[in-house]
């Protein structure tokens, strides 16, 4: 019966099984069908490697967390935030403040290394970490402000902080993380690593700026902060960063007689940026030359300026900054142009015909990591491979207009995923992590995608969404669960308190091994306008609202059944529609039809006393006009209602 309404219960699955088996597994004659493949799955999966083998957040020393944190672990943390906005699974958000808070134990003050609020000596790092961070508390304060005073779980992690704070709710964590990050950029700024022309310096002694890619951790905290606080100097500091991105530079080395006089972003007859390495710092040297006064002092350099063009993996990084000032911070220096633009570096100088350059000019061996004499071949191709998938999020500018055209930006990257990535796990890290997020809010904005949840215990309220269908499969899970608390059984239970919604567009799949306990609520509901609904081009990415129409709640046990289900079908109708509902004991029922201005149009049931069962109430559609309307159903004191939709 529960088929019917497109919830089903069943025995075993044989449904998607995400384990390490289809991760190594060549998916080539899957290539055009991307909504089935399970990338979100196996980004918990890769996460969930990189968390536990690689990084180590929660037990790594301060002594060598540096590049761990500043080029791993705060780009995790940004697909923290990606996942909870695509999935709104806040699991994704437990986890950001689960390591953020190991992060923040770590930090110079905290650990006692010494008493900076820094993780590195390295500048960039620290403005990689912080931009993460700012993410996450404009997320919190700004962007889905219901998410403020939602009770955080009170988890072992954040109970039993050194910090000797009390976080109650997420907005709580938010502000204080705000604080600790204010700390930081307050430090540099106060030490010298700050200049009003050129932004960030990689030592306070310098006189050029940093390279551009390590400018962008300050520039998108500066950015965030600004928002969050609405901190004008602080938005000043990241508008000098969107000026000095659209700007140019200009030298003249008297010592190879050489004049550069280009925009930082240089553009190709294809609308394609490309740049160099240095962005708008200008390497200088002391030198002698054949002109009056023929030593010089500080002379800007050409052969040095020029030497690196920017690579594909720095560049995935320098391309986040004007991303986010499109979307979070128009009306300045960066239009749609821009957008399309860096779009078309990826598309098409970066990529080419199956394979990736590692020049963002389309060229190759002539960039930093070609370079890098503690790189090999291998690493090099892993570089330039993974960071495609750093590139997705620019899918949106595919084709809006007459040069971002095939292929699209999507197609390669989804291609890659499935036919090329098995081949580069050995690079596989935090910031190939970012980009697999992103994989996944493209695919699940773009397709009719399948969800399936594993074993897991449910101490919180959630939402789960899938396009098509949703499939909670407790006995295809392999070792421990992805989400906290860690749990090792093949279950998945919604502990008492807690209220589950589940929707999808096409069915539900309860497995063996899905229960509720006594005192939890779960709702299950088909809404199929979710099919087919993928977002406009150049919007950002949202989850919409929508009419439910079959609707499942029980807030008793649940093992293998589920009360009172209440549905109509055909719907809409013409001549005739039943409304069927169950119920497990013996209970007083009313069903009454209204209007959408809320006038009873007639009742059906009144007060009735009926036994268990399962009831099917014809209605004819000859008793009222074509319309919509709303039929509610009280079966004791429980209210549920939906819409039915009368046709001429």
């Amino acid at each position: 019966m529960l088929e019917q309404f497109g919830v089903k219960i069943i025995n075993a699955s044989k449904w998607i099984l995400v384990t390490f088996v289809i991760i190594f597994f060549n998916l080539k004659s899957f290539s055009q069908n991307y909504e089935n493949i399970p990338v979100k799955e196996e980004y918990d999966i890769y996460n969930s490697y990189e968390i536990n083998h690689d990084h180590h957040p929660c037990n790594i020393s301060s002594n060598n967390d540096a590049n761990v944190f500043g080029d791993g672990m705060s780009k995790i943390l940004e697909g923290y935030v990606t996942m909870y906005k695509t999935t709104g699974d806040k699991a994704y958000l437990y986890k950001f403040v689960i390591q953020s808070l190991c992060m923040m134990d770590n930090r110079h003050d905290y650990s006692g290394d010494e008493e900076t609020p820094r993780w590195s000596y390295t500048m960039y790092h620290d403005g990689y970490i912080i931009a993460a961070f700012s993410k996450f508390i404009y997320l919190i304060k700004i962007e889905d402000t219901s998410l403020f005073n939602t009770t955080l779980y009170q988890f072992g992690a954040i109970i039993n902080n050194n910090f000797d704070a009390t976080f109650s709710t997420f907005g709580q964590y938010a502000g204080w993380l705000q604080d600790r990050v204010g700390e930081t950029i307050y430090w540099f700024l106060n030490n010298g690593y700050w200049d009003n022309s050129f932004g960030m310096k990689k030592s306070p002694d310098d006189d050029v700026p940093a390279e551009i890619n390590m400018q962008i951790g300050f520039a998108r905290a500066f950015l965030y902060n600004g928002l969050t606080a609405s901190n004008q100097d602080f938005l000043d500091k990241a508008n000098l960063y969107a000026n000095l991105f659209k700007g140019n530079v200009y030298f003249y080395d008297r010592c190879e007689d050489e004049i550069y006089d280009f925009s930082v972003f240089r553009l190709n007859s294809n609308n394609a940026y490309w740049w160099y390495h240095n962005g708008w710092k200008v390497p200088q040297r002391n030198c002698w030359s054949s002109h009056f006064p023929y030593y010089h002092t500080k002379e800007p350099k050409h052969t040095a300026y020029t030497q690196y063009v920017e690579d594909i993996s720095h560049g995935a990084v320098v391309s986040w900054l004007p991303y986010d000032f499109y979307f979070h911070q128009p009306n300045t220096s960066f239009n749609m142009d821009d957008l399309i633009r860096f779009r078309n570096t990826f598309a098409k100088n970066l990529y080419d015909n199956g394979e990736f350059h590692t020049g963002t000019d389309g060229s190759d061996n002539n960039t930093y990591i070609d370079d890098r004499e503690d790189y090999t071949q291998e690493v090099i191709d892993g570089l330039r491979h993974l960071s495609s998938l750093s590139y997705m999020q620019y899918y949106l500018f595919d084709g809006v207009d007459e040069t971002a055209t095939e292929p699209d930006i999507y197609n390669i990257v989804m291609d890659f995923y499935i036919n090329g990535l098995v081949n580069y796990l050995h690079s596989y890290g935090g910031q190939a992590n970012k980009g697999h997020s992103e994989v996944v809010q493209a695919q699940w904005d773009k397709e009719n995608y399948n969800l399936t949840l594993y074993n897991r215990e449910v101490v919180y309220d959630q939402d789960f969404i899938a396009k098509n269908n949703l499939i909670i499969a407790p006995l295809d899970a392999e070792g421990n669960s992805y989400t906290d608390p860690i749990i090792s059984e093949q279950k998945f239970i919604v502990k008492s308190g807690t209220t589950v919604m589940m929707t999808a567009g096409n069915c539900i799949e309860l497995c063996s091994g899905f229960q509720t306990e006594q005192g939890a609520t779960f709702i299950a509901q088909i809404d199929p306008t979710l099919k087919n609904n993928v977002s406009k081009k150049n919007n950002i990415i949202h989850q919409e609202k929508h009419v439910y129409y079959n609707t499942i709640k029980t807030n008793n046990p649940l093992l293998i059944e589920i009360e009172n289900i209440f549905t109509a079908y055909p719907n809409p109708f013409k001549e005739l529609v039943k409304l069927q509902f169950s119920i497990n004991e013996k209970s007083t029922v009313t069903m009454q039809i209204k209007d959408l201005y809320g006038n009873l149009i007639f009742s059906i049931l009144e007060n009735k006393e009926l036994e268990q069962g399962i009831y099917n109430i014809p209605c004819s559609g000859n008793e009222f006009h074509a319309g919509i309307y709303i039929c509610f159903l009280t079966i004791n004191s429980n209210r549920q209602n939906i819409k039915i939709v009368k046709l001429d």
